[in-house]
């Protein structure tokens, strides 16, 4: 599971460093993704990406879900949000919050 958590927090940076590159604050477009994850060559769930963009703020939103295997078994569910401002042209996180359910809920804000 350590790998699984990892995979979509290092693709949920990815996103966010690469806003700078999509042009002004105000002319970022909204984005979905939808990936499946993997863990030794076998399925495990799925992590779907939001974001989006306007009046000055942005607003991240990932949920991943086991939806084979132990991951299933386990009921894991994960779901992280983050929203923020533009500083200088440049993305400037205000919140994170990440609720993660495995058999029990753990939350961190």
């Amino acid at each position: 599971m350590k790998n699984t958590f990892n995979s979509v927090v290092t693709c949920f940076l990815a996103a966010i460093l690469s806003l700078p590159a999509i042009g002004t604050a105000a002319d970022r477009p909204g984005f979905k993704v939808t990936m499946e994850l993997f863990r030794n060559g076998k399925l495990m769930g799925e992590t779907t990406f939001t974001f989006s963009s306007g009046d000055g703020t942005w607003l991240m939103h990932s949920q991943t879900r086991g939806t084979q295997g132990m991951a299933r078994i386990m009921g894991l569910d994960e779901n992280s949000s983050s929203h923020g401002d533009w500083n200088d042209d440049l993305p400037r996180p205000l919140r994170f919050e990440r609720n993660v359910k495995a058999i029990k809920t753990f939350r961190w804000a």
